[in-house]
């Protein structure tokens, strides 16, 4: 067999190979967002019981910067939706969203649970708790908040993400301890990532059928 027809039977053998990677991420993105998506578009976990005997439970920093993804023109990294239902009819549930620090300002001194790791296969919620008193001053008074709800029943809360680092704090409506409530969480993504998926697709093809071409040639002088 010639040199050339080695090169590109080798070649052909590793545009197929990839070919694989690159078809297999595209399905996985595309089932994931089609089989898991509620009518509004967001990908949410099921309901979680959080339970805390301290005033408030707060989710551990997040930053979101955007200067690490390349975007054509500003735009949200995505929208997050939290629903939760009090427990006890009797209670309103509070959902607030905010810079970290304004957060541990407010709860310096506030008895509060912190979330220690989360699973969307957990029915329950790990929580770090730091004592202090076990009652804060009503979040519906605090004017720091990003995003919030509060109100009986069943709550949801939507929030455009944007740069900077925030936390989520769930608490009673009226900061008392402690908490009881049914939590799901959400996340809507841009249309971008349904591009990638189709793209992923495209090239996952567009390798399989070069590659194939390339084994068809370079076998053909095999043997000879």
């Amino acid at each position: 067999m010639k040199a050339g027809r080695i090169v590109l039977l080798v070649f052909g053998i590793l545009f197929v190979i990839t070919s694989f990677g690159l078809l297999i991420g595209g399905s996985v993105l595309l089932t994931l967002e089609n089989s898991f998506k509620d009518s509004q578009g967001f990908i949410s976990t099921h309901n979680i019981e959080v339970t805390a005997k301290s005033a408030a439970v707060v989710t551990g920093p997040a930053d979101f910067r955007m200067d690490t993804v390349v975007w054509s023109r500003p735009r949200n990294l995505a929208t997050v939706k939290i629903v939760a239902t009090e427990v006890d009819p009797k209670k309103q549930v509070f959902i607030g969203i905010a810079r970290t620090s304004a957060i541990n300002s407010y709860l310096d001194g506030i008895s509060y649970s912190e979330t220690r790791d989360f699973s969307v296969h957990s029915d329950t919620l790990r929580l770090n708790t730091f004592q202090g008193a076990n009652a804060a001053p009503a979040p519906t008074t605090q004017n720091f908040w990003v995003a919030s709800v509060n109100g009986s029943g069943t709550q949801t809360l939507q929030w455009d993400i944007t740069e900077g680092r925030y936390s989520v704090v769930l608490m009673n409506a009226d900061g008392s301890s402690p908490i009881d409530a049914d939590v799901s969480v959400g996340i809507k993504v841009p249309v971008v990532f349904h591009a990638v998926g189709i793209g992923l697709l495209v090239a996952g093809i567009i390798f399989l059928l070069g590659g194939g071409v390339m084994i068809f040639f370079g076998a053909r002088g095999w043997g000879h």
